[in-house]
């Protein structure tokens, strides 16, 4: 049945990946869902003088505030949904500071380089941060309405480790091609960064963390190793320089 399941998803995402020698993004993405709303705050913050390194700083800011509520409040509906909203605002200055750099042609090489590190950090601590609760008191899976009885064989942290290293993998493919060969873009797989964090938001507002975790975990690994099949298409036969 699994494998069965994985070739279904692989022969899925091979059908809605561009044969052409420069991949194209992903059409399948929530940031262009979000897009109007990110343009939005970007105009606003544009206007009042804040520059896109200073965005990305807000962000990773907004991610520390995540992991402080988090550790912080007690554990019910109510405080769940305001994680969520923090989360999601994370997920919205994501992408602000690329908004506001072409909007007022800022774009920078450090300022990318900016961005992409802050990312990291942001995934780090918000796909950790519910793994630090069970650890330090012991009460997330237990609030979750819905019981995991496995978390028991596999501790709820290994799940949250694997998530990050899954989130890891598949954003460093992404930029590990592109340097490899800079008119390739692997933006391919079901889960890029605003996805990975949409989920959360959504889990989180359903109480449903532990679960949203361990989903994550598996599908963030599944990406990398699409991303990595692509990639390995996409750069057949083609020397190092």
């Amino acid at each position: 049945m699994a494998i069965s399941t994985m070739a279904a998803w692989t022969s899925w995402m091979s059908q809605h990946t561009r044969t052409s020698e420069r991949a194209m993004p992903s059409r399948f993405r929530l940031r262009l869902v979000f897009k109007p709303l990110v343009a939005v705050v970007a105009k606003g913050m544009a206007r009042r003088g804040i520059t896109p390194n200073q965005a990305t700083g807000f962000m990773c800011l907004f991610s520390i505030a995540c992991l402080a509520y988090f550790l912080l409040v007690p554990l019910n509906w109510a405080t769940m949904i305001g994680w969520a909203a923090l989360v999601f605002v994370t997920g919205v200055m994501d992408g602000v500071d690329g908004a506001i750099a072409r909007s007022m042609n800022l774009k920078t090489r450090f300022g990318g380089v900016l961005d992409s590190s802050m990312d990291r950090i942001s995934d780090a601590v918000i796909f950790f941060t519910p793994a630090m609760r069970e650890l330090l008191l012991g009460d997330l899976v237990a609030s979750s309405w819905l019981r995991i009885p496995f978390l028991e064989i596999v501790p709820f942290w290994a799940w949250s480790l694997l998530l990050v290293m899954g989130a890891y993998m598949t954003s460093y493919l992404r930029a590990r091609v592109t340097l490899a060969e800079p008119t390739t873009d692997v933006d391919v797989g079901l889960l890029g960064r605003s996805e990975r964090l949409f989920i959360v938001v959504v889990a989180s507002a359903c109480n449903v963390v532990p679960l949203s975790v361990i989903v994550l975990s598996i599908l963030t690994n599944l990406t990398a190793l699409f991303r990595i099949k692509d990639a390995r298409a996409r750069l057949a036969g083609k020397k190092s320089g």
